[in-house]
């Protein structure tokens, strides 16, 4: 019955140990862990990347990174005849309200300025920040934040930017808390904080975007641009109080101070906020100035309405330097212009 012999014979074969499955099945484990290999180092590939290329492409993120490596080797002079060392913190309305080097300059021979700004930041991003600097060693004796009232009221951080670049992982579940992020944001935090990928993805993106489309960021703002609720006196004064407060316990636990600088909103936007948040220092005990004062700037000094154009951005760096010199007690060769100091002391 060759049928019954042939059948017979195949299954013996298709059962034996030495079939042809057995060395697929001995080379399964290898070729796992080749795979995963293969994987690691994809991905390894894509971070390194990520951290070298970003920086080298951006001129905004080669910024950030030379300002952030400068902040952290801050350290406060041994000698007491040494330059004391000054901190600028803020976003935009720093980058494009103050003329920096004429700040350094201004400040010099008593103390040693350095800037370190992230746009789209608020107060819980330099919060944060500010003990991830000092925990990586920077020593200011003086720390300047930037922000207005509606920022040190604002309720958000730069999400996986400010986990890279700002975040201690030690931090996250009080970030999480504080913000009431979801479980599923608080784990993009957790990546981002390590991964280049994860924290520099989204402006990789925008880059390649404005790249391909230079005007889409003007688009972009016309597009979404958003009247926010007005400021109540009261949810500003309780915020802007918790805030200060805990911010100023933060940096005079590392020996340094804290001053907050309210930059200046067109005659025509003014609101109360300046004038409540420096009410609000008084009580948290940080000094608020205010230089120029609340409404003193006109709207042909700004370019859209928040940002300083060149010319108010000149006007107001001069007011600056006036302001700090006289509150850190410095010589000024000369009176401030009038109407150039405001603080909350």
């Amino acid at each position: 019955m060759p049928s019954s012999t042939f059948s017979s014979e195949s299954a013996l074969v298709a059962t034996s140990p030495d079939a042809g499955t057995a060395p697929a099945s001995r080379a399964g484990p290898w070729a796992s862990a080749a795979l995963i290999a293969l994987l690691l180092a994809y991905f390894a590939g894509i971070e390194g990347l990520f951290r070298v290329a970003v920086p080298r492409l951006s001129r905004i993120e080669r910024r950030v990174a030379t300002e952030r490596s400068e902040a952290v080797a801050i350290r406060t002079g041994a000698s007491a005849m040494a330059p004391r060392p000054l901190l600028l913190l803020g976003n935009s309305l720093t980058g494009t309200g103050i003329d920096f080097a004429r700040v350094e300059a201004g400040l010099r021979p008593e103390f040693e300025a350095h800037q370190f700004y992230i746009d789209n930041t608020h107060v819980y991003d330099w919060h944060f920040g500010l003990r991830r600097l000092y925990d990586e060693g920077s020593r200011p004796g003086v720390v300047v934040l930037v922000l207005s009232p509606r920022q040190i009221q604002s309720e958000r951080v730069r999400d996986e930017y400010f986990a890279y670049q700002l975040m201690r992982i030690e931090d996250l579940p009080a970030v999480a808390r504080l913000l009431e992020l979801s479980n599923t944001r608080a784990s993009n935090l957790a990546f981002a904080r390590y991964s280049a990928v994860f924290g520099l993805g989204a402006e990789v993106r925008n880059w390649l975007l404005i790249r391909a489309l230079p005007d889409m960021p003007q688009l972009t703002r016309l597009a979404t641009r958003e009247n926010p609720p007005p400021t109540t006196v009261e949810g500003l004064y309780s915020a802007s109080v918790g805030r200060l407060r805990a911010m100023r316990e933060l940096a005079e636990a590392h020996s340094s101070r804290l001053l907050l600088v309210i930059p200046p909103s067109s005659a025509e936007a003014a609101e109360p906020g300046p004038e409540t948040v420096r009410r609000a220092g008084r009580e948290a005990g940080v000094t608020v100035l205010v230089p120029g004062g609340i409404g003193n700037f006109s709207k042909s000094e700004f370019s859209d309405g928040f940002h300083l154009n060149e010319h108010g951005a000149a006007r107001f760096t001069g007011l600056l330097i006036d302001t700090l010199r006289a509150e850190l007690s410095l010589s000024t060769g000369g009176a401030p212009a009038a109407g150039s100091i405001g603080s909350s002391r």
